[in-house]
């Protein structure tokens, strides 16, 4: 802003100079203001009328000190100088009030101009959102239309395997029974090719099917974990004491869950801890603490453990770190955890234990007021 002051007086002291230069090419200029008035104007013009005004009162000084009797001193010496002083600056002052007004005009149609276009671009953006949208509704359609029709086929196919699979490894059992001592040592290999093969078969489609039967919440309502811990227990008794197995069992809440569902998720997590167990008697201590919103449930075990690197891809359907040979199963019982709580709204990861073993979390969405 200080610039353009310094613009308009440095402009008067131009048309001061011009003034004077006239005078003594052309002898004595009755109009005393010839230079001033065009100043003024450009000054109001193109920096403003606070610069304008400022041009104004600086000329009606300069002319008053050097260009009007008696000259080199402030005063006015006739009613001639009088008017033409005041006509002056009346003018000049009427041009910079005029000029501010338009400069001001012209402010507001450019804000205006730019308003209009924001607002122009604003309702692109809008309509590009709405289009966005819809495609991001229909897409999402299409997907959940795909996904009921991949697990209904799933279902399908899985439960119309079931018979002839049976048939083979039934039939395959009666070959085996009956025609072995009639085999040679190559046809005896053979069949138990067969039969081993069938009943990995229908351990993968039982699999399969229970995987698919899998659907978001299930029936939710208000579920205590402790009890489908305990549930999960009695189904793994057998097991989990032919393996001399400790389990530490902690408070755990009561969340809005498919009580079947959670019960599947213990089982396979406390299940897996028995089966991948090192040479140490298993151990299995579940527990779990509100976090952010929501429960955090924890189940740990002295196991073998899991190497870091593959800790995403054991929640992979039929994914598997070992052998069937070491380890029999199908490789599906951490996706259906997967699949389980993520249908609740949760999240599941492992991390290894500080003293060996592996350390399973997972989320669910609660009331973090209590526990039971």
């Amino acid at each position: 802003m200080a610039i353009r002051y310094a613009l308009a007086a440095a402009m008067v002291i131009v048309a001061a100079l011009l003034r004077w230069w006239l005078e003594r090419t052309f002898g004595n200029l009755y109009a005393a203001f010839i230079t001033f008035y065009p100043t003024v104007l450009l000054a109001a013009i193109t920096l403003g009328g606070g610069p304008g005004v400022v041009a104004t009162l600086l000329s009606a000084l300069i002319v008053d000190f050097f260009f009007m009797p008696p000259y080199h001193s402030f005063g006015v010496a006739g009613t001639g100088e009088i008017i033409s002083m005041a006509v002056f600056t009346c003018t000049s002052l009427g041009l910079c009030w005029v000029s501010q007004r338009i400069r001001r005009l012209e402010r507001m149609q450019a804000l205006a101009a730019v308003k209009a276009q924001e607002a122009r671009e604003l309702a692109q953006l809008n309509e590009r959102i709405s289009r966005q949208s819809e495609e991001l509704t229909r897409q999402n359609e299409e997907l959940q239309r795909s996904n009921h029709d991949l697990e209904q086929f799933a279902y399908v196919a899985s439960h119309d395997l079931q018979e002839p699979l049976r048939m083979v490894t039934s039939f395959g059992g009666i070959l085996e029974e009956r025609y072995r001592p009639v085999l040679d040592d190559k046809g005896r290999e053979y069949l138990s090719f067969i039969v081993e093969a069938g009943q990995r078969m229908q351990s993968l489609v039982r699999g399969l099917l229970e995987y698919s039967r899998v659907r978001g919440r299930g029936r939710p309502e208000p579920v205590a974990l402790g009890e489908c811990v305990q549930e999960a227990l009695a189904n793994l008794k057998t097991s989990l004491e032919e393996a001399g197995a400790t389990i530490a069992v902690g408070e755990l809440p009561t969340v809005q869950a498919d009580r079947r569902q959670m019960t599947q998720v213990f089982q396979n997590l406390i299940g897996n801890a028995v089966k991948f167990r090192s040479d140490k008697p298993p151990r299995v201590e579940l527990s779990a603490r509100p976090d952010k919103g929501q429960w955090l449930v924890r189940v740990a075990d002295n196991g073998i453990g899991v190497d870091p690197k593959y800790a995403g891809q054991i929640f992979q359907i039929f994914h598997r770190l070992h052998t069937r040979d070491k380890y029999p199963g199908t490789g599906i019982g951490l996706a259906i955890c997967r699949r389980i709580v993520e249908g609740h709204g949760g999240k599941i990861w492992m991390e290894p234990a500080l003293d060996g073993g592996s350390t399973f979390w997972f989320t669910l969405p609660g009331e973090c007021s209590g526990s039971v």
